[in-house]
This record gives structure tokens, C-alpha cells and sequence, in this order.
């Protein structure tokens, strides 16, 4: 795990509530995006910061706000949550929902995948959050957004990632957007 991973553990936390996560890390941990991370640590207890949690079930948290902890190791960088990314994170959205990779960067690891299907599986599951397509942003210059319409299997998504990276060809090749059955 690189470096600045660990140090975004720490701030940010960790969640296993798919709708409050912002990033997942190369080991499949989630960021915690609920705000938890701007309580006050010296004036709520760990049990009043883990009790806000639970009652938060959206994310807070703008995913650029990873500078917090890019900043702290790389002063220079323009583009933070692009180099995040680079690191081999992935950016959730929850409320989209999709998530972003980007073009040419690191391979989702083993842990990845077998996380991301989870995070589709618990989307797709969740009888409160209604929706009929589920995004892939594959982020090149612009992003090009692959969409997958309901029903559709956590293990098409994975099978096309896999594919985009072991070829470097999207699914449906395209500008704009393509939808996958």
C-alpha cells in the first residue's frame, strides 16, 4: 500500500456503507466521505463520531477533497484526485452510481474487483436507492461513460475491465457514451 493510502486511512477512516464511500483504496478498503473526518476529535468521543456515522448514509465529502491528504506529501499537484487514481484508487459514486478508472493507469488489484462487485452487489440489493443504469467512467482527457442498464451482472462489469485493461479496447468502443447489455 503506498504511502499515501495509509495516510488517507487515517484521516478520512474507513466505511463498509457503500453510500458514504468516496475512493477504494488498492486493498478494497473503502474512504469514509460520511464528514466524520471533520468532527472534532478532541470534543466527540470515538463512540459519538462511529454513532454520527451509522446515522449518515450519504457521502459529504466532494471527492477532490482528497487534497487533504495529497497536499500534506505533494505540494505541487494540480490535479490531486486525478493522482489518487494514478496511486490505483478508484473513485466511487455512490449516487450516480458508477465509478471512475482511469485510461492507461493501474489495473484494479484482486482485492478491487472483488470489492467493486460487492459495491455493485449492495447498489443493486439496496431496496431504498432506486436506479436503472450504473456508470463506468473511463477517464482519458474526458471521460468516456460506459453505461450498464438494468438488469445486468457485477460480473459483466468486472469481465469488461478486465478485458479494457489486458487490451486497452473500451467496451463498444466509443466517444460519449455506449451502453452494455
Amino acid at each position: 500500500m503506498h504511502f499515501v493510502e495509509a495516510a488517507a486511512k487515517r484521516i478520512f477512516g474507513l466505511t463498509t456503507d457503500y453510500r458514504t464511500a468516496g475512493f477504494m483504496l488498492t486493498d478494497g478498503a473503502m474512504l469514509d466521505f460520511s464528514g466524520a473526518h471533520w468532527l472534532d476529535k478532541d470534543f466527540y468521543s470515538e463512540k459519538e463520531i462511529s454513532e454520527w456515522r451509522k446515522k449518515n448514509n450519504i457521502r459529504q465529502v466532494d471527492h477532490d477533497d482528497i487534497s487533504e491528504v495529497v497536499w500534506k506529501f505533494k505540494e505541487n499537484i494540480s490535479d490531486c484526485r486525478r493522482y489518487f487514481m494514478e496511486l490505483g484508487a478508484i473513485r466511487l459514486n455512490p449516487e450516480a452510481p458508477g465509478i471512475n478508472v482511469l485510461a492507461g493507469g493501474k489495473e484494479p488489484t484482486r482485492e478491487q474487483y472483488r470489492a467493486l462487485k460487492d459495491f455493485i452487489i449492495d447498489l443493486q440489493s439496496d431496496r431504498n436507492f432506486y436506479f436503472d443504469t450504473f456508470y463506468v467512467d473511463i477517464e482519458e482527457k474526458y471521460p468516456d461513460k460506459i453505461a450498464y442498464r438494468m438488469p445486468f451482472s457485477a460480473d459483466k462489469v468486472i469481465n469488461d475491465l478486465k478485458e479494457y485493461y489486458r487490451t486497452g479496447i473500451k467496451p463498444q468502443l466509443s466517444t460519449g457514451m455506449t451502453e452494455c447489455a
